[in-house]
Formats: structure tokens, sequence, C-alpha cells
């Protein structure tokens, strides 16, 4: 494993190959989170392209004491508040609050389970998704979580045992075929 310092200050120096390793070791995880998070593929590319051109051009400005992992997510997560952002500043333009990327979920009922789980990730406040997606699928200690997300630790302890009972009641509701809204 590359020393993560020394990659930063490859980096730093002019070295664009040396990101091109970061690129490699980190894409796939954070579009997978992104694309959990937003529940859209296409667009979670398009995030993930973003958070790391913001890394790039961020990295020679930080330390080399940087904890990458941590950094890059909590770059991609502000790259998903954002956009969450900008979609609730134009929903009031009804093309654009119509969902075109949902097509109807196979008669296999695993690929019908994560389609429920996408539906009530949606439905949770974008703070909670994120939360509980790094907690539970990313793995992220909650002192890191915090880090990221700019809280403590102890508040993501109390909004990871929230946001898990938020999660279990909405997809109670979902499976049972009532659709009611959390946020």
């Amino acid at each position: 494993m590359v020393d993560e310092a020394l990659l930063i200050q490859t980096i730093r120096a002019g070295n664009e190959n040396a990101f091109t390793t970061v690129v490699e070791r980190y894409q796939a995880p954070i579009a997978r989170y992104l694309c959990r998070l937003v529940g859209e593929r296409s667009l979670a590319e398009d995030l993930t392209q973003e958070t790391f051109v913001k890394a790039y051009v961020a990295i020679l400005r930080t330390n080399s004491e940087l904890a990458l992992r941590p950094w890059l997510y909590q770059i991609a997560t502000n790259e998903a508040k954002m956009h969450f952002r900008r979609r609730k500043l134009i929903r009031f333009l009804p093309f654009l609050a119509e969902r075109h990327d949902s097509p109807t979920p196979p008669a296999d009922s695993s690929v019908g389970e994560r389609d429920l789980v996408r539906q009530v990730l949606a439905q949770l406040p974008e703070e909670t998704a994120a939360l509980l997606l790094l907690y539970l699928v990313e793995g992220f200690k909650q002192h890191e979580i915090g880090a990221i997300l700019g809280i403590s630790a102890d508040a993501v302890r109390k909004r990871v045992a929230r946001g898990s009972e938020q999660f279990r009641k909405l997809y109670t509701q979902l499976e049972g075929g009532t659709n009611h809204a959390v946020r």
C-alpha cells in the first residue's frame, strides 16, 4: 500500500500519475456511495468526476497529513449536498420533478429489495442517508463520519440510531404498500 503522505507530496510536486493512483483506488467506492446516495448511476458518475476534479485542485492546497479516504468522501458528500440544494431550487419546474429513471423492478426478490432500499434512502433527509451509507455500507468509524459531515462523533452515534429507526419505519411502510414520506 502506498503511503498517502508521500502520494500527496508527489501530487503536489506536479506528478499527475500519482493522482491517477488516487483515482484508480477510490473512484469505484466513491461512485457506489454516490449512486446509493443520489439514486441515479449517471448522476453519481458526474458527481464522482466533480469530486476528483475538486480533490485535484484542493490537494495542492492541503497539508501532507491529510486522511485521504475520509477527505475524498467529504468532498463527494458535499457534491451530493450541492446537487440536492440545486434540485430543490429548481423543483418548481414540473418536468424536473418527474423521475424517468425508475424502471419497473424485475420479479427477482433481491432486486426488488434493493429497489425498496433505494426508495427508502431517497425519502430520508440527505444527511441521514449519507450518514447511514457512510456508517453501514462504507464502514467509516464514527469519528471519521464526524469529520466528513462536520459534526461530533457523539452526534454521529445519536444520528445513526435515529436514522436507523427512521429507515426501519419507512422501509416497513413501503414494504407494506403505504408510501408516507419522512422528510
